[in-house]
């Protein structure tokens, strides 16, 4: 048995309700794309050049700003050891290793190796 067919009408306001909702969806999804105020609040403050100067000299670059370069000829010349942000500078040394079988994710200790 085959379903009715809906008038024009029903057809109509349908696709309007499905076109009002993916817009909805979509202004969410925008919605959530900003930073949160948690983020701002625990940032230093900055310096007229936009800079922080954190402990021991270290210039921390500020969020949408882009940092001097340290070397003409050296691309990862601010890769060194020792440069890391001082709001990073504690954390683990994790390496992170994706199963595209499984879907899983497995985390592994440069320390430690397991």
């Amino acid at each position: 048995m085959n379903a009715p067919e809906r008038p024009p009408m029903a057809r109509a306001a349908a696709a309007q309700l499905a076109a009002m909702a993916a817009l909805l969806a979509t202004m969410l999804t925008l919605a959530g794309c900003g930073g949160s105020s948690t983020a701002q609040e625990a940032r230093p403050a900055t310096s007229a050049a936009g800079r922080t100067t954190a402990h021991r000299g270290v210039e921390v670059p500020v969020a949408g700003r882009i940092p001097p370069r340290l070397s003409l000829t050296n691309v990862y010349a601010a890769d060194r050891p020792g440069l890391l942000s001082p709001v990073v500078r504690g954390d683990p040394a994790l390496v992170y290793v994706p199963n595209t079988r499984s879907n899983t994710v497995d985390v592994i200790s440069q320390r430690t190796f397991k």
